[in-house]
Order: structure tokens, then C-alpha cells, then sequence
């Protein structure tokens, strides 16, 4: 007994060190970036000024309010993590930045331990360190905007979730069917969380959830049932009050933001034009001119869908090429070094890809359900399927494509070689 806990201690504390030298890799690899490519004011442009006005109003208690009036066009994750930073400094600069380093080191752990509790150790330490290295993690970090914040708030409810019931095929500790229910919660509190930063998080966190009916979990029926209710009241928990406030000022059901419409109208018309996501203005709508923002919502999403009703079939073309293009190392107009990052993320998912053919590797359908659940949402939204939504797959994707590259070498190379990898 003596010897297994012997054992079991210098197991974690090499678990732990490997932790540590991930997270240390991807705060150098943040502070590189930054210092070798950024020559522009931080925080000057894109949407950082509104987070700026926004966390204002938590420290000055007047609420969040844009322009003077209450405002929901964007949920309260982001504006309440730098609003300590802008009481202190004035503005989200390079402390924001420097804390996000600190974040980006947490969702490389995070990656890692995903992996560990997957795949194995060795294959843990090789996720890590890919997400660790990853351009496209140490260029978000380098704004300030909500990307990284709310993609560590997706891989902690990930990871709750892998920990709560773990695949048949790894070894997992002896758990009661409480503590499993109660990591169910803490995923979709997490995964709520995430959603409170980056809305489009749930198109990520709710295949995650649905993971746990995979044939491939060791569980009972009723207790698969129960963490799955657990995780959506977990979800519920943490979005329900910033969803009653909106419902209270706006006069209607607004769970997370009241830019949908307008940010789905521009999807449409940016995928009917053929043009992707980069370089094309959309006018507003006169319809929705002077109203409230509740209303022009409701006034914004009803034209959207008119048009997508007036062109199924062209927008359901566009938007599937727009998926394709997530997927395809492109990047039309950016350089470069956006294309070299998308030759990166099609590496990962080819790995990925290769992995999920071994049926011992199928453990990890939960990351391509979210990857599909990503693809469905680059298909109806503005983002950029060659930066923005790239990073959140590019790291769903590390811990199967680690196994790929893992079980390749262990093909190629003699066994005498690896001995002692996966201590």
C-alpha cells in the first residue's frame, strides 16, 4: 500500500511538472508573439472600445450601458474580466494582454490534461506542448477581445466533462455517482460561462454535453440522464440572471446578446454575395433604424430569415463552402503567415482524422462532435472561419491529432526506444 501511494505521488508531481513546463511554453510563446509582430496601439480598434465602455459601468455601478442606455449587444463575460484593468489603468492595454498570456497558458493545460485523461500521459504532453506553440492562440492573446477567455472557459467545461465519465477503453479513478453528477454541473456551469464570453461557444459546448450518450462511456442509462439534466442546469444557472436582466430591459427573450440579428443578417448577406466573411460592408436596415435594441433584434432577425427564404438554395451553397473553407489551409488576402496557420490547423485535422479510424481512438468523438458543432456555426455567423473560428477547433483537435502523431511513431520507431514514455 505504502509502495502504490509512493507510486501515485511521483506519477502526479511528474504530471504536474509537465504541466508547468506546457503552461511556461505558451506564456513565452504569447510574449514572443507580441513582442516580434505587434506595431499598433492595443486596444485602439475592433471591438475593445465597446468592452472598455462597458466594464465601466461595473466598477462605477451603473450597469452595463452603452452610450448612456442599457445595453446587451454584448454579454458580460469579457467586460467583467477587464474591468479591474481598466478601474486601475484607464483602458485595456498591454495588462489585459499580459493576463491573457496567463489564460492562453491555462487553455494549453487544459488541452493537456484533456489529453492525459483521454489518450495517456505521452500523448498529453505532446497536445500540450502543439497548443502551447500554436500561432493562432498566441495572436489572440495579443488583442484584447474575447477569444481566449471564452475558448479556457470551453476547454474547463470540457474537461470537467471528460473527468465525470471517462471512456470505457482509459483507466479512470473510482468516482461515486454523485461526484460524477456533481463534475456534470461544474462542465455546464463552465461551459455557461464560456457562453456568457463568446455566444458562439455554444455551438461547441452543447455537443459536448451530448457526448455523454456516446456508446462509447461506461454508465447507466439513468445516470447518463442525470449528468446531462445536470449539465444544463448548470448552463442555466450561470446564464438565467444575465437572461432575466435582459428580459426585463428589453422586453423580450435575449438569453446571451441582442446583436443576433444583426450579426445573422450580416452572415446572410455576406453568403449570399459569395464574398465569405473579409471586406464587405452591410448597410443597416432603415427598418431598424431608431429603435431599441430589443426591437431591432426582432426586426433584424426577421429579415435575415426572409432572405434566406427568398435564397435557400444559394445560401445553403455559400455557407457550405464558407464551412469548406474552415477546413482548407486559405486565407485570401491576409499573407502569409494566416496561411501558414492554416496549413497548421489542416496538419492537426488530418492527424485528427487518421486517429479517429483506430477504434481505440474513437474515445475521442467528443471532439469531432464539437467540431461539427463549429462548422454549423461558422455556417450562419460573421466570423472568420481562417482566424476567429479556427483556434477554438485548431485545440478541440490537439488531443486526437496528438494520438495520430504519437501512434505513427510508435509504428515507425523500435519499441526499445519509447520504453518508458508513458511514465
Amino acid at each position: 500500500m505504502v509502495e502504490n501511494l509512493r507510486m501515485t505521488f511521483h506519477r502526479v508531481a511528474g504530471h504536474r511538472r509537465r504541466d508547468w513546463l506546457i503552461f511556461g511554453v505558451a506564456v513565452a510563446t504569447g510574449i514572443l508573439y507580441f513582442a516580434t509582430m505587434m506595431d499598433f496601439k492595443v486596444g485602439a480598434a475592433g471591438d475593445t472600445p465597446t468592452y472598455v465602455e462597458l466594464s465601466r459601468g461595473v466598477f462605477t455601478g451603473s450597469g452595463f450601458r452603452l452610450n448612456g442606455v442599457p445595453s446587451a449587444t454584448y454579454p458580460p463575460g469579457y467586460p467583467l474580466f477587464i474591468a479591474p484593468f481598466v478601474a486601475l489603468f484607464g483602458e485595456a492595454g498591454r495588462a489585459v494582454v499580459a493576463a491573457q498570456w496567463l489564460v492562453g497558458g491555462a487553455a494549453a493545460v487544459l488541452v493537456a490534461r484533456i489529453a492525459r485523461v483521454i489518450y495517456g500521459p505521452s500523448v498529453a504532453v505532446v497536445a500540450g506542448l502543439g497548443a502551447a506553440t500554436a500561432p493562432q492562440l498566441a495572436m489572440w492573446e495579443a488583442y484584447p477581445i474575447s477569444d481566449v477567455l471564452g475558448l479556457s472557459l470551453l476547454l474547463l467545461g470540457v474537461f470537467c466533462l471528460v473527468t465525470a465519465l471517462p471512456p470505457i477503453e482509459a483507466p479512470a479513478e473510482v468516482q461515486s455517482k454523485w461526484q460524477r453528477i456533481g463534475r456534470a454541473g461544474a462542465a455546464g456551469a463552465a461551459l455557461g460561462a464560456s457562453a456568457l464570453v463568446r455566444p458562439l461557444s455554444l455551438s461547441l459546448g452543447l455537443p459536448a454535453v451530448l457526448w455523454i450518450v456516446s456508446p462509447w462511456i461506461r454508465a447507466s442509462k439513468r445516470l447518463r440522464a442525470s449528468m446531462i439534466l445536470c449539465a444544463i442546469a448548470g448552463m442555466l444557472v450561470v446564464i438565467a440572471p444575465w437572461g432575466i436582466r435582459n428580459a426585463a430591459e428589453f422586453g423580450g427573450f435575449y438569453p446571451l446578446s441582442t446583436r443576433n440579428g444583426w450579426q445573422l443578417i450580416q452572415a446572410t448577406e455576406w453568403t449570399l454575395q459569395g464574398r465569405g466573411t473579409v471586406g464587405v460592408d452591410v448597410t443597416y436596415p432603415e427598418e431598424a433604424s431608431g429603435l431599441s435594441e430589443g426591437e431591432a433584434d426582432r426586426v433584424l432577425t426577421r429579415i435575415a430569415l426572409e432572405r434566406m427564404r427568398q435564397h435557400p438554395a444559394d445560401f445553403a451553397s455559400r455557407a457550405g463552402l464558407k464551412v469548406l473553407f474552415l477546413w482548407l489551409p486559405t486565407a485570401p488576402g491576409l499573407g502569409p503567415a494566416s496561411l501558414a496557420m492554416g496549413i497548421q490547423f489542416c496538419v492537426v485535422a488530418i492527424f485528427a482524422a487518421c486517429a479517429f479510424f483506430f477504434k481505440e481512438a474513437r474515445r475521442g468523438l467528443i471532439f469531432w462532435a464539437m467540431s461539427a458543432g463549429a462548422s454549423l456555426g461558422v455556417a450562419f455567423t460573421i466570423l472568420d472561419p481562417d482566424y476567429r473560428y479556427r483556434l477554438p477547433v485548431l485545440l478541440v483537435l490537439m488531443p486526437p491529432a496528438a494520438w495520430g502523431l504519437v501512434h505513427a511513431v510508435r509504428r515507425l520507431m523500435p519499441q526499445k526506444a519509447l520504453e518508458g514514455t508513458d511514465s
